[in-house]
This record gives structure tokens, C-alpha cells and sequence, in this order.
């Protein structure tokens, strides 16, 4: 299991995941859904180790059809983009932590943790003004 170019905006964590297996075989949903193939065990804020209190969400998808079951043969790969919400919009219009060591676990559909990784996740900055741009007027 590969998480590639791993994003956080304050509340979902983002990135590309990818399965495969050196030996054996591994049996897949293709859909990877993120609640299902993808679960958040734990949140924890990078400066103090703490645990974060997170989202746990479930979603409800259709039926599983035949034509998505995958059979990951060794030295095969499969993946897709995925974003995890970790913690819910604020009402207050108040970021997000800025930093989160996350830890997943990753299932297969014949085999549950097949992986258990570990990110660190930090809030990507907020937007500047472009230079140049003239500077917002205070308000009366």
C-alpha cells in the first residue's frame, strides 16, 4: 500500500491511493470506497501528540456488481484519488489543526488491516493576494 502526495486542508485529508501485493493475490473492490477499503483509526495533533477527536464516517453505496471486483495479481498495482474527511467544517470559519500524524487501515475484501500506515498531514497555506493586486479597503 502507497499513500501518494498526501494534502490537508484542515478538515480532509487528500491524496492517491495505491494497492498491490509482492506475493499471493488480493481481491478488491475497484471503487476503493473510502469508508469501506480506507478507515481513520486514530488523529493526532502533530505539536503535542494528542489525540483529536475525528470524524467516523459511513457511507452508503450501491450494491457491489461483478464488474467491480478486482483480483490484484503479484507485481500488479491499482489506485485512485481519494479524500478522507477527518474533521467537520468549522461554523466559526476557523481552520482546521495544522498538523495531523494520521493513521489508516487499509482492507481488502478478502483480508481486513492489510496495511496500517501512518501520515503526517500539515494544513496547506492559506491563499495570498496576488503582488500587485490593490490592497482591499477597510471597511467604514
Amino acid at each position: 500500500m502507497e499513500f501518494q502526495s498526501p494534502g490537508f486542508d484542515g478538515q480532509t485529508l487528500s491524496g492517491r491511493l495505491l494497492m498491490g501485493t509482492a506475493s499471493g493475490s488480493l481481491c478488491l473492490d475497484r471503487r476503493l470506497i473510502e469508508s469501506h477499503t480506507l478507515t481513520v483509526e486514530r488523529v493526532l495533533d502533530c505539536a503535542s501528540g494528542q489525540p483529536l477527536a475525528f470524524l467516523v464516517v459511513d457511507v452508503q453505496t450501491p450494491p457491489r456488481r461483478e464488474e467491480d471486483l478486482l483480483l490484484l495479481a503479484p507485481g500488479q498495482w491499482y489506485g485512485r484519488d481519494v479524500a478522507v474527511p477527518l474533521f467537520p467544517q468549522p461554523a466559526t470559519g476557523q481552520p482546521g489543526p495544522d498538523c495531523v500524524d494520521v493513521e489508516l487501515s487499509v482492507h481488502a475484501l478478502d483480508a481486513a488491516h492489510i496495511a496500517k500506515p501512518r501520515l503526517r498531514v500539515t494544513r496547506a497555506p492559506a491563499p495570498t493576494p496576488e503582488s500587485g493586486a490593490p490592497p482591499s479597503k477597510p471597511g467604514p
